[in-house]
């Protein structure tokens, strides 16, 4: 079986000199790609710089998390269009809503949001959209400045089963991360049931929310999706096969342009 984790953070400081034996453990797992994603100009410069040094296994995504929103300008996101025309990066993001923590102010959030919508249609990649208590507004802005069909996927997905009924029929994909297996996450295990097996993917947005039966590991790596994943076969009750066979299939039409 081979999987895809699409969604980590190999930049992040947990990792540093670590990289070889994670891709390691990895791929000894079944692991055999890992999209790994930029939250600021910086630490996306270093997920290009990564993909290249690891072709064909690490990916990159490039872009600015809402959290550090109020750094950055719609120019800026615009901007960052140079670091795609010169190879190796597939999507755009994370981007999206956070108010949760409300690290930088709402509109500042909206205005880099769209900023990143816009470049995804330009490059026709894929947008990786973080959303936290910010539904109704990150769905209002998808309808606005939505990419094609199918280009935008909502990462360690928390919707309940409503959002995720008006999520899909937005055309978006959905990932789901470890929270999945926590067992007060009944909401998202039911987004998980209904949605189509054609239309999820697996991740870990490691270093965090290392899945069940190891929660407590930290940091959380791209080895463990596998867990993740055998959650959503159980959920779905099909064979993990058919889970590892389908999302990394997936991942491989919507952000490799394959079938």
């Amino acid at each position: 079986m081979d999987f895809v984790d699409s969604h980590a953070h190999l930049t992040y400081e947990p990792f540093d000199g670590q990289i070889d034996v994670i891709l390691e453990k990895a791929s000894q797992a079944g692991v055999k790609q890992i999209l790994t994603i930029g939250t600021d100009l910086m630490d996306s410069l270093k997920a290009v710089a990564m993909a290249k040094e690891y072709e064909g296994i690490v990916l990159a995504a490039i872009g600015v998390h809402p959290h550090e929103a109020k750094d950055y300008s719609a120019v800026d996101i615009l901007d960052m269009g140079r670091i795609i025309e010169d190879g190796s990066v597939i999507a755009v993001g994370e981007t999206g809503l956070d108010y949760y923590y409300d690290t930088s102010p709402r509109d500042k959030q909206i205005e880099i949001f769209q900023a990143h919508l816009e470049l995804s249609r330009k490059y026709s990649i894929p947008a990786i959209i973080h959303c936290r208590d910010a539904f109704d507004d990150c769905l209002g802005v998808l309808k606005e400045f939505a990419p094609e069909p199918n280009q935008v996927v909502f990462h360690c997905y928390s919707g309940d089963l409503e959002t995720t009924k008006k999520v899909l029929d937005l055309g978006a994909l959905i990932s789901f991360s470890g929270t999945l297996t926590f067992k007060n996450a009944q909401d998202i295990q039911a987004s998980a049931g209904y949605a189509p097996l054609d239309r999820v993917m697996v991740e870990t947005d490691s270093p965090y929310l290392s899945p069940e039966p190891h929660r407590n590991i930290k940091p959380n790596e791209p080895s463990l999706v596998v867990h993740t994943a055998a959650k959503l076969a159980e959920i779905k009750q099909v064979a993990l096969e058919e889970v590892a066979e389908k999302t990394t299939a997936n991942f491989n039409k919507y952000f490799l342009k394959s079938s």
